[in-house]
């Protein structure tokens, strides 16, 4: 009896190990990050995106979009390798 359980046992780990399969490699993007501020605050939002890609990510942060959005202007930026 316990022959045909140690068989089952190991023809279950063999059937895993079948399945596993290789790495993939997928698509990845650069961090995104955005910023809030009121008119006239431009150079304060790049200057607060830069270092946060800066500090979290040792990258610069380039402007991707810059939208009003109920009276408040929304930067976004990507961290990208310096």
């Amino acid at each position: 009896m316990r022959r045909i359980a140690l068989l089952a046992l190991l023809g279950g780990l063999a059937g895993l190990a079948a399945c596993e399969s290789s790495p993939q490699a997928v698509q990845a993007q650069d961090p995104v990050v955005s910023v809030r501020y009121a008119g006239g605050g431009e150079e304060q939002a790049e200057a607060n995106a830069d270092e946060f890609c800066d500090d979290r990510y040792d990258r610069d942060a380039a402007l991707l979009s810059r939208q009003l959005q109920g009276g408040v202007w929304v930067a976004t930026y990507q961290c990208v390798p310096d």
